[in-house]
Order: structure tokens, then C-alpha cells, then sequence
């Protein structure tokens, strides 16, 4: 029966990219999986998991240096490559339109989003400047991160839903970090990845073999390890939270742990993940747009590996390589 309605969906996405633009007017419909960045803009992932395509980009109407999508599918957060200003573009109708967040220096390194998007971390490209950003999408505010306390260079960071605690992994250890300043924190072993649990103070780190809860961030810190994997599964590249359980992303693999229990399932892929980016519902998205298949993993009772189809050659490319 799911299959059916998969295939169902599918064919009534495949009829709503037929249309005309002009029939379609100026605002998305149909059923929207997520965004993904692509080439200045964003393209939507029309359908449902296992049932989806990739739909027309979506142009942002500027060069970009970083682009990131909220967890929510209703902003996009992206680096403008002209005047290396941080602006925030709502989603959900067309065209989009920019706005600018003020109090961060041009320019930033990387752009990290809180489990639900309410708050995000700007890390600037320039050694120990980093910046909070709260209000997120209506009224974003910017604060200034002390990162004094922090030794080394930070390899993973975490934002907390409402803005106020931030965590980052260095090569000697791991750090809570404020506006007031910033303090080492007990560590269960190396970490690569960070992710706050949704709502929460409450972390997850993951590193070789391993991924913890770390409780009680801001107050009195205690760590638990949720479940380890095999040794094959290597460094975390990612992590993130969702329905009790923990995504773990390793450099061609998945696992899926519970946090109560303890079980882990391991999916071992074909492609190159690149991290863990939240769609709707409870899937993640793995890679981005390429000429290959869109990899995502959906965190239903069964968790699954899916593919979503590439994007087709425009025809005078198709010509090229048919000649």
C-alpha cells in the first residue's frame, strides 16, 4: 500500500513540473520534501520520501560563498559572494527577497543552524570571532561569541535552539561557549561532530566509533555513551537528533541510534556523504545536487536509504555528450 501511494504521489509531481509556469503562478504547491542549494539559488524536492524530484531553482538573486537551508524549510540563510554579507530569505512564495543581518563582519567562514532553525552560529573567517544569531527568520539579532577560552582550533560546533549556549570541539578537548566567555567541558574522546537535541540543552557528540548524550550543558555536565559502531564506520561527519533517536554520518555510511536503548543500525551507501541536512518529516538529506542521485535517509519506524533522481542535462548539454 505505501509503495502504491509512493508511486501515486510521484506521478501527480511529475504532472505539477509539466505545467506551465505561467498555470503554476508565483507560489510553490504541491507537496515540498525540502530545499537543497544549488548554483546561487535552491531547488525544492517535490513529492514525498521515497516518491520525490527535484524542481526548478529557485535563483536567490545574488552570487553566494554559503548557503544553508532551515531545518524547517521556510528560510534560507546564505553569504552574499559580492559583499560577503549575511542575509536571511523567506520561502514559500516567489520571488524570494533578502534582507541583511546587521553586527556581523563580511565575510564568514561557515554558517551553522540550531536543530530547528530558531538560532544560528556565524564563524568568522577571521581566528576567534564568531557570532550568534537568534530571532531567526522574522527578527534576526546578532550577538558577539567570547572565544578566549577556547583552545585550538574548533574542528565541530552546536547551537542550542534559543541561542544561548554553544559548544565546539577542538583537537584538546571541548568547550561551552557564551557571550560572557568560554569554559572546557568534561570529554567522552575525541569529537568530530556536534549537534544539540531539538529544544534542548542537552547535546549529542560523535567521534571514531561512538556517539554520547551529554546532559545538563550549562549547569552540571554528564555524559552518556548512546551506541557505538563498528570500526569500519570511521570519523563522524555529522550529527543530529530526531524522534528519540541519533543520525550519525559517517564518510559512506549511516547509523541510526536509539537513545533510550542503545540499538544501532548501520546503512552502508554508495555515495559521498557530505552531512545531515534536515528535510521534513524525519529524513535528512545526504548530498547535494550533482549530476549523480540526491542521497537522503528517512527516520521512519524502519529507517531507509533513498535516492532521489538528478537533475536531467538541459538539451544543448544532452547534444554535446551525444555527439
Amino acid at each position: 500500500m505505501r509503495n502504491l501511494l509512493q508511486i501515486f504521489i510521484l506521478a501527480l509531481v511529475l504532472a505539477g513540473l509539466s505545467l506551465p509556469a505561467a498555470a503554476q503562478g508565483g507560489s510553490l504547491s504541491g507537496p515540498v520534501l525540502g530545499y537543497a542549494p544549488d548554483s546561487d539559488g535552491v531547488r525544492p524536492i517535490r513529492g514525498i520520501a521515497g516518491a520525490s524530484l527535484l524542481g526548478e531553482r529557485l535563483p536567490l538573486g545574488f552570487a553566494t560563498s554559503a548557503v544553508e537551508v532551515s531545518p524547517g524549510q521556510d528560510y534560507v540563510l546564505a553569504v552574499s559572494a559580492e559583499d560577503g554579507l549575511v542575509r536571511v530569505l523567506g520561502l514559500g512564495v516567489e520571488p524570494l527577497t533578502a534582507s541583511t543581518i546587521e553586527g556581523i563582519a563580511p565575510a564568514p567562514d561557515c554558517l551553522i543552524l540550531s536543530p530547528r532553525g530558531s538560532a544560528a552560529l556565524i564563524v568568522g573567517s577571521d581566528e576567534g570571532r564568531a557570532w550568534v544569531v537568534t530571532g531567526l527568520p522574522a527578527a534576526p539579532t546578532a550577538a558577539t561569541l567570547n572565544l578566549a577560552g577556547v583552545s585550538g582550533q574548533p574542528d565541530a560546533w552546536a547551537v542550542s535552539d534559543d541561542g544561548s549556549t554553544v559548544l565546539a570541539a577542538t583537537g584538546t578537548g571541548l568547550f561551552l561557549v557564551t557571550v560572557e566567555g568560554a569554559r572546557p567541558l568534561p570529554s567522552a574522546g575525541a569529537v568530530t561532530a556536534l549537534a544539540f537535541l531539538p529544544g534542548s540543552l542537552d547535546a549529542l557528540a560523535a567521534g571514531a566509533g561512538q556517539v554520547a548524550v551529554l546532559s545538563d550543558t550549562a549547569g552540571q555536565p554528564a555524559w552518556r555513551v548512546a551506541g557505538t559502531f563498528a570500526e569500519e564506520f570511521g570519523d563522524a561527519v555529522a550529527v543530529a537528533a530526531a524522534r528519540g533517536r541519533a543520525f550519525v554520518a559517517g564518510n559512506r555510511s549511516v547509523a541510526v541510534v536509539d537513545l533510550e536503548t542503545g540499538a544501532v543500525s548501520e546503512f552502508a551507501g554508495s555515495c559521498q556523504v557530505t552531512g545531515l541536512a534536515r528535510l521534513s518529516g524525519e529524513a535528512f538529506r545526504l548530498t547535494g545536487v550533482s549530476a549523480e542521485p540526491m542521497w537522503m535517509i528517512e527516520g521512519s519506524d524502519e529507517p531507509r536509504l533513498l535516492f532521489i533522481p538528478p537533475v536531467p542535462p538541459a538539451p544543448a548539454a544532452a547534444e554535446e555528450e551525444g555527439r
